[in-house]
């Protein structure tokens, strides 16, 4: 039988390849080898957390439960990504007392109506702002991908049934400081006595913008020009006071999350970790922003680590989860009803894909640039901007003046579109394809023709067009068990010469993609994260089985 070994779990198995090495690699930051991705959080905490998919479709639910494991007052960023180009669609800040606990759920609006998250019956942790018990909670918003912020995909409120949500721990009150211990400080305000904050509406009330401080926008000429200059980066909320409000991060993992998905209908269930990582925020630096339009759009997984606005530590964030291998297993059997789906996400391709200069809800945009300026954008129509790695076309879209030849974006070297190969609607379709090889495998090590990944024999090649991509084992959609809008379906059965196999195991393949590791050392590879999910219904069963498995991980380096 085939083993496949978690990547959390496995110990290094390691083969010289020329000067590349392939390897199981740990999902812990306790690296096997000197060149190893430095890997997920070894505790299961951190500082981000990533829960790789939501889902509505089909009668599911999708619950969310944080935990404050530290003696210090928190605020999180919560912020909703639509799956197909990772729009902002809703954010709120979530204050967590010493030891606290938030839970919440997205549920479908029903009609054709944006999902909607409600928070746990019983919920009194203070938001900002303010969400209203159930059933009214707040809905999802489509405001960032529609109107003048179109980035060229649908505009339809079906694209927020799933996607991917991303919590960031972005201020922090420790024990002994005037904002935990000062009755006028933010982190005694919200912390609970007897099951209740003390006082949310004035947290809430010192979460807005000070009055004057203007959002800047980006210049628009018709060549180089003076950069723009920031007034504030932060809007200048009271709640971001040096004494009294919320101090930098420095608690390296304080943060515990999961999710589960339950599907009343069909009497399913199942839940696992998101992902967790460690010492991302610099401890010096405030990443706390107003909770007004357009502040609220920082800080990000992107600039956690160099600071609001600048994207110039993204790329070794990336390092730590770039996989030039996914692995898990898979099942399409009709004599139990058993079938598979994968989530497979790329919590950060929108900082490279999503280009536009001038569109502020746009991921990769002008004002996320070293931190210092806000980039200008060349107002020509149309303006030469390149759509791909390998071709220059026409577009009206604003390019940026920090372009090279072909007028792909230069500067930050974090924002270029490598490793990433296509931008956001490049070719009109409302995707960005990343193009991968697959190997399937039945329980008895049987492959098709096409041979490993590695031999002379071509593998399979597939494409995955989303952030946030669902993967079927079976042609007819109607199984699908997430119901998914957005699923492709991966054909196994040619893969492994048999149109009768039933389960398995795959390796996707994402060697293809690369940049330089910030030592030197080349990964192959792109940022990735993600789960199988199995579900069983024997006949006769009034009720599924599920079953929810992390991916599996290998890493392949090469030093030039």
């Amino acid at each position: 039988m085939t083993q496949i070994k978690n990547a959390r779990l496995s110990t290094a198995v390691t083969a010289a390849m020329g000067s590349a090495v392939l390897a199981c690699a740990p999902m812990s930051g306790q690296a096997q080898d000197a060149n190893a991705p430095a890997g997920f959080s070894a505790t299961q905490t951190g500082q981000v957390m990533i829960v790789p998919y939501y889902t509505v479709n089909g009668s599911w639910n999708t619950s969310i439960n944080l935990t404050n494991t530290s003696d210090s007052a928190l605020i999180v960023k919560v912020r909703f990504h639509e799956a197909v180009n990772s729009r902002d669609i809703r954010d709120f800040n979530v204050m967590m007392s010493p030891k606290d606990v938030w839970a919440g759920y997205v549920t479908s609006g029903g009609d054709g109506n944006p999902p909607v998250f409600n928070v746990a019956s019983g919920e009194a942790s203070c938001t900002t702002p303010e969400i209203p018990p159930a059933p009214g909670g707040v809905a999802l918003d489509s405001y960032a991908y529609t109107g003048s912020n179109s980035d060229g995909g649908s505009q339809d409120n079906s694209r927020m049934n799933e996607g991917y949500i991303e919590f960031l721990v972005i201020g922090e009150c420790q024990p002994g400081e005037a904002c935990l211990d000062d009755d006028d400080g933010i982190g005694y305000l919200i912390t609970h006595v007897d099951g209740i904050p003390r006082n949310c509406e004035e947290a809430r009330n010192r979460s807005v913008a000070a009055p004057g401080v203007d959002f800047p926008s980006p210049v628009l000429g018709n060549g180089p020009a003076a950069a723009t200059t920031w007034g504030s980066k932060s809007g200048n909320p009271e709640y971001a006071d040096p004494v009294l409000g919320w101090g930098p991060v420095r608690s390296p993992a304080p943060l515990k999350g999961n999710v589960t998905y339950v599907n009343s209908i069909r009497g399913s269930g199942s839940g696992t970790e998101a992902l967790h990582l460690d010492s991302v925020a610099d401890p010096t630096v405030s990443l706390v922003t107003a909770q007004s339009t357009n502040w609220f759009l920082e800080p990000t997984i992107a600039t956690m680590p160099a600071g609001l606005w600048n994207v110039t530590g993204l790329n070794e964030l990336e390092e730590r989860i770039t996989w030039s291998n996914v692995y898990n297993e898979w099942a399409s059997n009709p004599a139990n009803n058993a079938y598979t789906d994968w989530v497979v996400n790329f919590p950060t391709k929108g900082y490279h894909v999503d280009q536009n200069c001038n569109t502020v809800q746009a991921n990769n945009n002008a004002w996320r640039n070293d931190g210092s300026t806000i980039a200008n954008c060349d107002a020509d129509t149309p303006s030469k901007f390149a759509q791909d790695n390998d071709t220059t076309t026409i577009s009206t879209t604003p390019q940026y003046t920090a372009a090279d030849s072909t007028g792909l974006r230069m500067w930050p070297v974090d924002a270029q579109l490598a490793p990433f190969n296509k931008l956001f609607n490049a070719d009109g379709d409302g995707k960005s394809l990343v193009t991968y090889q697959f190997m399937a495998y039945d329980r008895e090590e049987g492959k098709g023709s096409s041979g490993p990944v590695f031999s002379p024999s071509p593998a399979v090649t597939v494409e995955m067009p989303y952030e946030t991509n669902v993967i079927r084992f079976v042609e007819d959609a109607t199984t699908d068990p997430l119901a998914s809008n957005i699923s492709s379906y991966l054909d196994v059965y040619t893969a492994v010469g048999d149109p009768n196999a039933t389960f398995g195991w795959v390796d996707i393949d994402f060697s293809q993609s690369a940049y330089p590791d910030t030592s030197g050392v080349m990964f192959d590879g792109l940022p990735v994260y993600g789960f199988a999910l199995k579900v069983r219904q024997p006949n006769g069963a009034p009720h599924q089985i599920g079953q929810m498995m992390n991916h599996g991980y290998g890493y392949k380096a090469v030093t030039p």
